[in-house]
């Protein structure tokens, strides 16, 4: 379906299960639709993150703090993904 908030809660779903590949592709869908979806661009950072595709989760992590710098956990989760790199 051409719903950006389904394919956000499908990658939430499987982030959830550490469904890793499903979830990414469902996060990386909700973006193609929406492009500035900001729950969407956290989601893949987390789970970009788990994969240890650190620049890329960053990267996200960035997006969205700066669309929306109050949601809650990302400032946590950017610390910690820019810990790692280093």
């Amino acid at each position: 379906p051409e719903n950006h908030g389904l394919h956000t809660q499908l990658g939430h779903y499987h982030h959830a299960r550490k469904d890793w590949a499903d979830a990414e592709a469902s996060l990386r869908q909700a973006l193609l639709l929406e492009p500035e979806h900001v729950p969407a661009m956290y989601r893949l950072g987390l789970v970009l993150y788990a994969n240890g595709a650190l620049e890329e989760a960053a990267q996200h992590f960035r997006r969205a703090f700066r669309a929306q710098p109050d949601l809650e956990g990302l400032e946590a989760s950017s610390g910690q993904c820019l810990a790692a790199i280093g």
